[in-house]
């Protein structure tokens, strides 16, 4: 019996997991879609500007508002790094290094001076 209940928990865990990373799939299709559209839209207005340039002033119109891609439909751009992120983390690094070093120097100077005390006395 208990086998059994297992046997089917596991089943729709897998089941479960395939409908999820399907979806997955579907998500970051749309959203690729999107992206080449709104870069398809962005020439777009490029040209558009380029039209009204030949234009006389009277008969330029207003730019359309594009669609963007936010940052929350590109979780994996999070993961991305920049040479000034890696300056920072090396700064912050060099930083608490050295935090750490006068910390250790103190304490050993501490000892030293301590031991010395004790030895002369």
């Amino acid at each position: 019996m208990l086998s059994r209940r297992k046997n089917s928990w596991l089943l729709w865990k897998k089941k479960i997991h395939e409908q999820q990373s399907e979806m997955n799939r579907r998500i970051v299709a749309l959203r690729d879609s999107k992206v080449r559209l709104v870069s398809w839209m962005a020439a777009q207005a490029q040209r558009l500007q380029e039209v009204q340039r030949g234009l006389p002033a009277p008969r330029h119109q207003p730019p359309p508002t594009l669609a963007t891609v936010l940052p929350e439909e590109t979780p994996e751009r999070k993961l991305q790094f920049s040479q000034a992120t890696l300056e920072r983390y090396r700064t912050l690094r060099e930083q608490r290094w050295r935090a750490q070093f006068a910390s250790l120097t103190q304490t050993f100077c501490s000892c030293i001076a301590t031991s010395c005390i004790w030895t002369a006395s």
